[in-house]
């Protein structure tokens, strides 16, 4: 059974389920991104730190995330959800800010759709003093800072762009191209340098990794 299968399974009793994951689990609304449900790790510890009036405010709002980061984390959620077909999770990093400690905190998250459960599945891991996949944190801060960058490159290219990119990266034949966009070869290829011009890239190396980045694969 893998990691969703046993979500499912379990979402009568999702806090055993939390507890049993090296990460915390939360789940948010996908039309105002409220929290629905809280890990009970992070209940405790919300709990432990904050005034009972507070832990109750933030319990169920988003108010200790970093604002700027809060900004663009629903952004890059509405996007996904806006193009549920093309990417199957949305990641990025968010700063938290826990009292009685300096600063924030950051959180890096990938955001599931599972209407099952109501809403954005998200698994966040502290990366305070961590890699995550064998990663270091600042190689996650490079990737996320590319997808911030290349954001607005990615709203610039059609749907058909988007197909003839995730077809393109899996080294489909043109002929194949248009078969599936009901286009000809030389309109596939005039799409190919169209796409290389909205991407302001020249080679298929960097095609690939903007295609590996928005999970266009």
């Amino acid at each position: 059974m893998d990691l969703i299968e046993e979500l499912l399974a379990s979402k009568n009793d999702l806090d055993t389920f939390a507890n049993k994951i090296p990460c915390l689990l939360h789940i948010n609304s996908t039309d105002d991104f409220r929290v629905l449900y809280l890990d009970p790790k992070l209940r405790d510890f919300f709990q432990n730190n904050y005034p009972d009036e507070e832990y109750e405010r933030l319990k169920i709002t988003l108010e200790a995330v970093h604002p700027d980061d809060l900004e663009k984390a629903k952004k890059s959620c509405r996007h996904y959800l806006d193009h549920i077909d093309e990417f199957s999770t949305v990641s990025f990093l968010q700063r938290i800010k826990f009292i009685n400690h300096d600063g924030y905190s950051t959180l890096y998250t990938t955001s599931i759709l599972i209407e099952e459960l109501g809403g954005l599945v998200s698994f966040s891991v502290l990366l305070d003093d961590i890699s995550i996949n064998n990663k270091s944190i600042d190689t996650i801060v490079n990737e996320t800072n590319y997808i911030k960058e290349n954001f607005n490159k990615l709203n610039g290219l059609t749907q058909k762009e988007i197909v003839l990119v995730k077809l393109w990266v899996k080294n489909t034949p043109n002929q194949e191209i248009g078969n599936v966009l009901q286009i000809t070869l030389n309109t596939v290829k005039t799409y190919k340098k169209r796409v290389y011009k909205k991407l302001g890239i020249n080679n298929f190396k960097s095609l690939h990794d903007f295609a590996k980045a928005f999970e266009i694969v």
